[in-house]
């Protein structure tokens, strides 16, 4: 008797299983969902998200939703009214929806799909876009990254000190004017210097670089390192009497944005070289270009990047970021203020 009670339970347990199932697939079928699409819906979804589903019309957009591989279950609603609203593509609708985009056009769907796209600065991208339409996607996010929707000098962002080495300055991030660096070390003339000063950890590892280009026969010659802010006011304010202050503003700093001011930065030159520029045509910057990264240093304002860094080309301006972030630079070619913005601020 025992036995045949437990068939029993058994047995109206499977047929109401089976009931329930077979319940919910009937109701996706009398909508119009075909069974390989009714396997998608059942894979993806929670007993929840189907009973919202059963609620709406057939769509084969829904299930085309769900096998995109960034759909994420608790954005379902989302994405059906995204679509809905805007008849836009499946893969636009869930990039969109993941992104919390509310507006829509393709242009928005390459922005956020750009390397450099940060989801904080949306909002001004969209607006930089909006005013400049001609600009690639690229170059929106590379420019917002950078600081370039707004002019230079206008910001006033204090240059964050906790970052050390990776500290920021340019014409948006700003020194004190009582700011010194720590650990600034004389740089001797058997390691080419004349009285300049240099951030230790910088200068240990120019003490290796400029070993491995002696043993080559190369020599490297420090030209400028750290300057003090009064320093740099009386360099800045002699080049605006002798050139003007917009010409004067393409290749040195106000007091306050400079980077000599950290003492990470050097400007370099060799004995047979009497004019900064001559850098350029030297072995030793061809030997710089290809390995200063190994020893932690990179060519700050490299050529064609006016635009982003705010200065002229500057063949002889090195500065100093580690060995792991110059490498990062110099095979990703990008510049600092893009390094900075995405993967320091």
């Amino acid at each position: 008797m025992k036995n045949k009670i437990l068939l029993l339970l058994l047995s109206l347990s499977i047929f109401t299983g089976c009931d329930k199932t077979d319940s919910i697939d009937n109701k996706l079928k009398n909508i119009g969902y075909n069974n390989s699409e009714i396997t998608v819906i059942k894979d993806k979804l929670t007993e929840d998200d189907i009973q919202y589903l059963l609620t709406l019309s057939y769509s084969d957009a829904y299930t085309k939703l769900m096998e995109n591989k960034d759909f994420k279950n608790e954005n379902l609603k989302n994405y059906i009214e995204y679509y809905e609203k805007n008849s836009a593509p499946v893969d636009d609708t869930i990039a969109l929806v993941n992104a919390d985009i509310t507006e829509y056009n393709s242009s928005l769907v390459s922005l956020i799909n750009e390397k450099y796209y940060k989801k904080e600065n949306f909002e001004r991208y969209y607006d930089y876009l909006t005013k400049n339409p001609n600009l690639s996607t690229k170059e929106v996010v590379t420019n917002v990254n950078s600081n370039l929707d707004h002019d230079y000098y206008t910001t006033d962002y204090a240059a964050d000190l906790s970052k050390n080495t990776l500290i920021l300055v340019n014409k948006y991030y700003k020194l004190s004017s009582d700011y010194a660096p720590d650990n600034l070390v004389h740089v001797t003339a058997s390691y080419g210097g004349n009285g300049q000063y240099i951030k230790e950890e910088a200068f240990e590892e120019y003490k290796k670089m400029y070993t491995d280009m002696k043993v080559l026969g190369l020599n490297l010659l420090i030209r400028s390192s750290y300057r003090s802010y009064n320093y740099q006011t009386g360099l800045y304010n002699n080049y605006v009497a002798k050139d003007g202050k917009t010409n004067a503003d393409t290749y040195s700093a106000r007091p306050g944005y400079s980077e000599h001011q950290t003492g990470l930065a050097i400007d370099v030159g060799t004995p047979s070289t009497k004019n900064l520029g001559d850098f350029l045509y030297t072995d030793e910057y061809k030997w710089m270009i290809e390995n200063a990264h190994n020893y932690g240093f990179i060519l700050r304002y490299k050529e064609e990047t006016e635009k982003i860094t705010g200065y002229m080309y500057e063949p002889w301006h090195f500065r100093y970021v580690g060995k792991e972030v110059a490498t990062y630079i110099k095979e990703n070619d990008i510049t600092y203020e893009e390094y900075y913005e995405s993967f320091v601020k």
